[in-house]
């Protein structure tokens, strides 16, 4: 019961955040006292412009005389958002055989 009292405690106190402005002697203090307000049409044709990203990931084995090694990677890029994940695995049986494969997948947007 404390848990979900918890919860809508946090959900109630998230939706009724207000909106904050710095005002000018906030910024002054952080040394952006040059700065101006834009309006929202102006801030829309500057907003999201562009996202890149990448990753990489490697699983080596080596056991019993054989090994095996699995390195994928990827790179993405999208106007407004990218991502990407990775998955190198690496293993081996009751004998000496060892064994490696992986996926990555990306994309933007």
């Amino acid at each position: 019961m404390k848990k979900c009292a918890l919860i809508a405690l946090a959900v109630c106190a998230m939706f009724s955040a207000s909106n904050a402005f710095a005002g000018e002697p906030k910024l002054n203090a952080l040394g952006l006292g040059s700065m101006k307000s834009i309006s929202q049409s102006q801030a829309s044709s500057i907003r999201g412009q562009g996202a890149i990203v990448w990753g990489a990931s490697t699983a080596t084995i080596n056991r019993r005389g054989s090994s095996a090694t699995s390195s994928n990677g990827y790179i993405a890029g999208g106007r407004t958002a990218a991502g990407g994940v990775n998955l190198s695995v690496a293993g081996s049986t009751r004998g000496p055989t060892a064994f490696a494969g992986g996926l990555s997948v990306a994309g933007g947007f």
